[in-house]
């Protein structure tokens, strides 16, 4: 977004706040920062053709000889006909895109090659990579960083343009800014984590004046900030509140001749500011024709001053002069002419025309005066993807084009305002071997090491010494496509099971890629599910699913069919049921899971009866602050990922507490969110 003319641009969002729904049920309030802890096995396992289970969040694995207690290899899946849906082919990726798609790869490389020991691998969301430590705590290596050969942005990004057509994204889970060039050549990144200057909580959105100082909305700091040019940072204003001169998560900004109009979104209202922050007026359509606004999302501005507000979820667009008098609005819920779902952002062009983020519709929705539908693109014409879930789109106006960013997809799609598709902008995250958001891992027998690529929706593969080796899927919803994957197992015949968590559904691939079958839909019936994340495999080849959001474990056969559930409906804290269960591990014939939203472990027998819990909220050893992943170590302890205490706490499996680790004195530093753990044996 630019003043006068060169990009008016609104931002909008919802799910770029995916991860914390998913870890928390979306009470967290941080960016989607998630660690995964993973441990890789030998290559020379004694018995690679009997695989150790990985275990969604988690690998029960083969134990050496001097392991307190040995886990138990598991049974192979039975070969039997699927009872769920059959079998399609599914395309695997080298490059790492839509397989329509092409851009150039940028190879990973290792820092370091690894010890031939266990190596514990920690995936740091908050960096967008997984680190690989050696039995004695330093880094051997690092997977993913492919960061610095490019542009690196995550899906639901806000988008704006500078005074000489560059381009600013705000990377909200990424917590910074990146200004590229207009052909996507990086110029700067700026901003980590933080409440201090300079420093972002969910960066919402972005826009430059017409000197080029850059206006971001750092919607988790209730404020915004302003820089120069080049990153340099200026001022900053507003707080947590509903007063004058302060915010309840805002989300949207844009410039226009000395005026700054900002989204307070949870204050349901607009409110205009001077370039120096000073309040000017306050406009929430109150007392109006329009009626209150509800969760408004972008604006825009026209060639006459007027400002225009998505006015999300009453499906509306909204039209102000500057000087905050009503002059229409046009809209309503549905998918017909004129009509919207969930409209998150808007952007207008110099002929006062608007280009909408109709999220809910899958679509940009061009329209004329009052609500005349002009176009509607869900693809953009010569360009073989589709839209969907559109998140922001801004217009540049000296070059007759548009915008758009999705919720679905790290790129940038750049068109025409007719509409004709110009280019694509890759985020370098979605390179082979760029990882975003990584999550929980598994190692299968060959000592390769499959990692759920949350943020890019995706599973890819690498070998031990972290070289890129193939993947798996592309969002969407149909078989092979994935919405947000989570956890992962591997099975004794190779075949890798996949946590679909936001299809609500398990996905089978065979140990090539290919899939097999899938189970599962949304609900809270018997074999439905809603967000589920973790997944193991009993030593007799049962599943077990932690079905997180109906706060329950599900069994079923290696083909799908349900056997039992354990715990209830309701989330409780009575022994046996649960409050968001997250990871899971089999160990003999025990099941530890960790309760989350309980703050303890719970271990269970394989008929669902309890046989030990531990834990309580707290930050002392042996408590919790959501507990997520879990594994048994190579000395036959367990390990457990404590998110918000931001460590890894080991105990016996009785329970002791034997120690606790962080990263800290590490090349790598302390973790920011950890999230899982897995281990490998020792050579």
């Amino acid at each position: 977004m630019l003043a006068n003319g060169d990009s008016r641009k609104l931002s909008v969002t919802v799910v770029a706040v995916l991860f914390a729904i998913a870890m928390f049920g979306g009470v967290f309030t941080g960016g989607a920062a998630f660690l995964a802890v993973n441990v890789i096995t030998s290559d020379d396992d004694p018995d690679p053709t009997s695989p150790a289970v990985a275990a969604g969040t988690a690998t029960a694995t083969q134990e050496a000889d001097s392991s307190p207690t040995p886990s138990t290899a598991l049974a192979t899946p039975s070969g039997s006909t699927p009872t769920t849906t059959d079998a399609a082919p599914t395309p695997t990726f080298s490059a790492s895109v839509a397989p329509t798609a092409t851009l150039p790869q940028l190879q990973p490389t290792p820092t370091a090659t690894p010890t031939p020991t266990g190596l514990v691998l920690v995936a740091d969301t908050a960096e967008d990579v997984v680190r690989a430590f050696a039995d004695d705590g330093s880094l051997a290596y690092t997977i993913g960083e492919t960061n610095a050969n490019g542009a690196a942005f995550h899906t639901g990004s806000g988008v704006g343009s500078g005074p000489n057509d560059e381009i600013f994204v705000a990377d909200t889970s990424g917590a910074r800014i990146v200004h590229m060039a207009a052909d996507g050549t990086l110029i700067n990144v700026w901003g980590e984590r933080g409440s201090g200057p300079g420093q972002f909580s969910q960066p919402w959105d972005v826009t430059a004046d017409e000197l080029g100082n850059v206006y971001v909305v750092d919607r988790g700091n209730h404020r915004v900030q302003k820089f120069d040019s080049g990153g340099g940072y200026l001022t900053e204003w507003g707080s947590q509140g509903s007063g004058e001169d302060e915010f309840l998560n805002p989300t949207f900004i844009v410039a226009d001749e000395g005026y700054l109009y900002v989204s307070d979104t949870g204050n349901d209202r607009i409110m205009q500011f001077d370039y120096d922050g000073v309040l000017l007026q306050i406009w929430d359509g109150t007392g109006t024709a329009a009626g209150p606004l509800n969760n408004p999302g972008g604006v825009g501005i026209d060639p006459d001053n007027n400002f225009y507000v998505a006015d999300t979820s009453n499906d509306r667009i909204v039209k102000v002069t500057r000087n905050g008098t009503f002059l229409w609005e046009s809209g309503s819920e549905g998918s017909g002419d004129g009509q919207l779902d969930a409209p998150t952002s808007l952007s207008i062009d110099s002929d006062a025309l608007l280009y909408i983020a109709d999220t809910g519709n899958n679509r940009i929705a061009k329209w004329y005066f009052e609500g005349n539908q002009l176009a509607v693109w869900s693809s953009i014409e010569g360009s073989e993807s589709q839209i969907v879930e559109p998140h922001d789109v801004t217009v540049n106006w000296s070059k007759d084009q548009f915008i758009v960013t999705q919720n679905s997809v790290a790129t940038l799609t750049v068109a025409t305002i007719e509409g004709l598709f110009q280019t694509e902008i890759y985020s370098s995250l979605l390179q082979d071997g760029g990882l975003a958001s990584p999550f929980f891992m598994a190692v299968d027998g060959n000592g390769d090491v499959w990692i759920a690529d949350s943020g890019n929706n995706r599973i890819q593969k690498f070998s031990r010494d972290g070289q890129f080796l193939s993947g798996i899927g592309w969002f969407g919803t149909d078989p092979g496509q994935f919405q947000l994957p989570l956890g992962l197992a591997i099975a004794a015949d190779g075949s890798i099971y996949v946590v679909d968590s936001h299809n609500h559904r398990v996905q089978q691939f065979s140990a090539d890629g290919q899939f097999m079958r899938q189970f599962g839909a949304e609900g809270n019936g018997e074999a439905q599910f809603f967000r589920p994340q973790g997944i193991a495999i009993a030593g007799d080849g049962t599943l077990l699913v932690t079905d997180t959001d109906n706060h329950r474990i599900q069994r079923f056969t290696p083909e799908g069919d349900y056997i039992a559930t354990w715990g209830t409906a309701d989330p409780s804290d009575a022994p046996g049921d649960f409050r968001r269960p997250v990871g899971i591990l089999v160990v003999g014939d025990a099941v530890y899971v960790t309760d989350q939203g309980n703050n303890r472990v719970q271990v269970l027998d394989i008929d669902g009866n309890v046989l030990n819990t531990w834990g309580e909220k707290g930050e002392a050893d042996g408590q919790f602050n959501a507990p997520t992943g879990i594994a048994q170590d190579n000395d036959g302890y367990i390990q457990i990922v404590d998110i918000l205490n931001r460590r890894v706490q080991v105990f016996t499996l009785e329970g002791a507490h034997i120690r606790t680790w962080n990263g800290s004195g590490t090349a790598a530093g302390p973790f920011t969110m950890p999230v899982a753990v897995t281990v490998f044996p020792r050579e």
